[in-house]
């Protein structure tokens, strides 16, 4: 195997702002009990989300990423 491959670069991208379970339970009009549940079996305490949940409106796409 003459020349092989090589790892150049590397890199991550996360679209907005990190979104905790919290607001999104609010957003979603969940209880107590559903954070509670997320946090023991899911383990997530925040994500990334493109869209605003405030709005609905898409703030981030693929295109961001380049």
């Amino acid at each position: 195997m003459a020349g092989g491959v090589r790892v150049l670069a590397v890199g991550t991208a996360l679209p907005g702002p990190p979104v905790d379970t919290a607001a999104l339970a609010s957003c979603f009009g969940m209880d107590q009990a559903w954070r509670q549940w997320v946090d023991t079996f899911i383990g997530t305490k925040t994500r990334y989300l493109a869209v605003d949940l405030a709005t609905g409106q898409v703030r981030h796409s693929l295109a961001d990423l380049e």
